[in-house]
């Protein structure tokens, strides 16, 4: 009885929080940024590299 009313008082408790919003940068799609000395390992004959992060876009007015 004791473990129920805890469980239910912590569940009443913690029912309205918020976290941050997840932010997926997935690093692992850009290896040389990860780790510059990924460069020369590559077993091709071109290799054309680029890379794009936005984040807080969804945000109309950041520095208020």
């Amino acid at each position: 009885m004791k473990k129920t009313v805890l469980y239910l008082f912590c569940f009443l408790l913690f029912k309205n929080v918020n976290a941050q919003d997840i932010h997926f940068s997935q690093f692992y799609f850009s290896p040389l940024s990860l780790n510059p000395a990924n460069t020369g390992n590559y077993k091709g004959d071109y290799r054309f590299f680029g890379n794009y992060r936005s984040q807080w876009r969804d945000i109309s007015k950041a520095y208020n």
